[in-house]
Formats: structure tokens, C-alpha cells, sequence
């Protein structure tokens, strides 16, 4: 793999998480640049709020490790974009969303997951996506699906991972630079969320309302009555149907 951002890609068979071992790469200092790490496996994959991600051969598992840069939590949203874009690529026509802040959805059944974590003033993105599973875990079969169960089809993974990271790679400058700017269009275009009824837990409170979209800094907007409201975080989001 020639990557101009991420020079470095370790592969392993199976870890407990790539989140954790780029901690544990971090903290000892073995990369002095930036650097993925992908598994075949994972024994203890973790989504946000520390759910279970099950994580068996046939997904793409991995880790993207910006060295010494902390960004805005929004750095979760340009790479749901990103690989949006690249699915999008491989799947022309597909029924995919971006479902705010950190999902990638085939209808309404997950595709992809996003976890964004500092360590060692560092940001890690780990990525987890459904590829060429053809079942699910049963505790999830209802509610996540896979490329394959939808296609059929067969994903060449590391050609669809070298695609999605020079994706992030082109577009990551237009990122540093003028935020989310670039993208909001593209973002509005193909949101999960946008016109919902839908409750969100904070941690702090909890708020129900129809959701108008993001902001230019990738918060929430939510109609609550009469006001608008922005949403940086949400430990829980409950789509109502109407």
C-alpha cells in the first residue's frame, strides 16, 4: 500500500481491538508517523458507549492513526462521508445513509460503525464495516447487515481499504482547513436523520424534536417546539415513526 498519509499498515490475524493496539503502538512510540492497523478479527471490538462491535473474518476491522494531531469530535463525521463516497463508488445506486454521528446505513439496518478516540496526543479512527459476512451474530441480525447479504456480491477488502483511505488522503486537507465546509452538501444529500422525530439522550438531558440537519461545525440541529437546538454529542438517538 503507497499512501501519502499513512505511510505505515501493520495486519494482524486476529487482536482484541484495533482501537486498543494502536493505544498500546502509541504509547510506546513504534511508528513516527501516521499509521493503520488492520485485523482479520477481533475478540473485543467496541463501538461507542463501550457496545460490543462483533467483529469475525469477512469485515473490514481497522484502525487510522493521525500522530501528534487532535481534532474536533467532527473528525468522525468527515470519515463517515469519506467512506460513504467509497461505498458509494463500489456500490452505485445503493440505498446507503449517513446517519449522524458516527453510522453508515444500508436502509435502515447498519452497515459501518465509527470510533474516534485520543491517546497520546493522537486521534484514532477505528472503523468497522460488514463486508463479506454472509450471517450475522443473532444479537444483531435484525438490526446490521452486510455488502454480501445485500448483494452477494464479494469484496476485494484491502483494494476497498487502499480506496477509502486515498479518499480520506485527498479530502483531508479541504478537512484541516475549512472544517466540514466542502462537504455539508454531500452530507445533507444523503443524511439518515434529517426529518425525523427523534429523541436524543445527551448524558445531560434528554430533547425531542425533528431534526433539521448538521450545523458547519457537525453538530445536530433538532427543532425542539419552536427553538432549534445544537447537538455536539448524544449517548442515545430513538427515531419516533409518525
Amino acid at each position: 500500500m503507497k499512501n501519502e498519509l499513512f505511510k505505515k499498515i501493520k495486519r494482524y490475524e486476529t487482536i482484541d481491538s484495533t482501537n486498543l493496539e494502536a493505544k498500546r503502538l502509541l504509547k510506546n512510540n513504534v511508528f513516527d508517523s501516521n499509521f493503520v492497523i488492520l485485523a482479520k478479527t477481533q475478540t473485543k471490538g467496541m463501538g461507542r458507549r463501550h457496545n460490543r462491535w462483533y467483529s469475525p473474518p469477512g469485515g473490514l476491522w481497522c484502525s487510522l492513526v493521525l500522530k501528534e494531531q487532535i481534532f474536533q469530535s467532527n473528525i468522525t463525521l468527515f470519515t463517515g462521508i469519506i467512506l460513504h463516497k467509497a461505498l458509494r463508488n463500489l456500490l452505485p445506486n445503493s440505498p446507503l445513509k449517513i446517519k449522524w454521528p458516527n453510522d453508515i446505513l444500508w436502509k435502515n439496518k447498519k452497515l459501518a460503525g465509527i470510533l474516534t478516540e485520543t491517546s497520546h496526543s493522537s486521534t484514532i479512527i477505528g472503523v468497522g464495516l460488514n463486508l463479506n459476512q454472509t450471517e450475522l451474530d443473532s444479537e444483531i441480525a435484525e438490526i446490521a447487515t452486510s455488502v454480501r447479504i445485500e448483494t452477494g456480491k464479494i469484496v476485494d477488502k484491502d483494494k476497498f481499504l487502499n480506496t477509502f483511505l486515498d479518499q480520506f488522503t485527498g479530502q483531508f486537507n479541504h478537512y484541516k482547513e475549512d472544517n466540514l465546509q466542502d462537504f455539508l452538501q454531500y452530507y445533507r444529500e444523503n443524511s439518515y436523520l434529517t426529518g425525523k422525530l427523534c429523541t436524543i439522550e445527551t448524558g445531560r438531558e434528554s430533547v425531542q424534536g425533528v431534526v433539521q440537519g448538521v450545523d458547519s461545525g457537525g453538530a445536530l440541529v433538532i427543532k425542539v417546539d419552536d427553538e432549534k437546538r445544537k447537538i455536539i454529542s448524544a449517548d442515545r438517538i430513538e427515531i419516533h415513526k409518525v
